[in-house]
């Protein structure tokens, strides 16, 4: 803590309305928090069957120790399993929970404790300027799960003429097919993206030709990384993403990056 001046008065835990000073505790530290990132996040509808759930908790300087997740408002609940590389203190710790999800409304909570023991209230304590909320009742993921996901909107006559039309216009250098065809490396690369690693690529990732459709990180078609690019990050993580050297061989590693070079090609 500093003696600037935003530290004596700014952050300071106080009741609604009240102006902060030295009197007032200090709020220098994140409590021990979680959530559920997915899947069904921003209402995207989410088919009936087995799924993962996952998502991210932290503790400040303390640490993770563990993750619960409830399907019935915290009546009950399951153990989540820590997934990646703990890299110790002041670093985030991603969880999954495996599950079946059946056709209707769903709302899923979840709980992290800290290696001190602490847990996450159910509600976080009311203060000025809503410092350190970490209640979980109300930050739950809403799942809607159907039957069958809509299929995308026909085209009308008129866009389909519209498309032949540009589509004449392009020279077949410049021509873009839907379709990739993928060596039989990148192939190998696809299975270990799909079913291998832990956590899985596209519990994060959006991918196309793998019909992934993570919300964490980035989405994969857009960012066209390098192969060199795939490696670095494969083997060391980046960001939240652990890093999975130890989980693949050098000749997966070099698999998964062909597919997923050759795939957003």
């Amino acid at each position: 803590e500093s003696s600037a001046k935003i530290q004596q008065s700014g952050y300071r835990f106080r009741a609604q309305g009240e102006a902060g000073g030295p009197q007032h505790p200090s709020m220098w530290r994140m409590p021990v928090k979680s959530w559920l990132n997915g899947p069904g996040a921003d209402g995207e509808l989410v088919l009936s069957g087995s799924h993962t759930l996952y998502g991210v908790a932290f503790s400040g300087e303390r640490g993770v120790s563990a993750v619960e997740v409830s399907a019935d408002s915290g009546q009950t609940w399951q153990r989540a399993e820590l997934v990646g590389p703990d890299l110790g203190p002041d670093a985030w710790r991603t969880f999954v929970l495996d599950t079946h999800l059946e056709v209707g409304q769903h709302r899923f909570v979840s709980r992290a404790i800290d290696t001190e023991g602490e847990q996450q209230p159910r509600q976080a304590a009311d203060n000025h300027r809503g410092y350190g909320h970490n209640g979980w009742a109300d930050h739950g993921l809403e799942v809607t799960v159907v039957n069958r996901l809509p299929q995308p909107a026909k085209e009308t006559p008129l866009d389909s003429a519209a498309s032949v039309a540009q589509t004449e216009d392009l020279s077949p250098a410049s021509s873009v097919s839907s379709e990739v065809t993928l060596s039989e490396q990148a192939l190998k690369g696809k299975a270990l993206f799909m079913d291998k690693a832990q956590p899985g690529c596209g519990v994060c990732h959006s991918l196309t030709a793998a019909n992934a459709q993570g919300v964490v990180g980035p989405n994969l078609d857009s960012l066209q990384p390098s192969l060199a690019q795939v490696r670095g990050a494969v083997v060391q993580g980046v960001g939240a993403m652990p890093a999975y050297g130890e989980q693949l061989t050098s000749a997966e590693i070099e698999a998964l990056a062909a597919f997923i070079f050759e795939a957003t090609r």
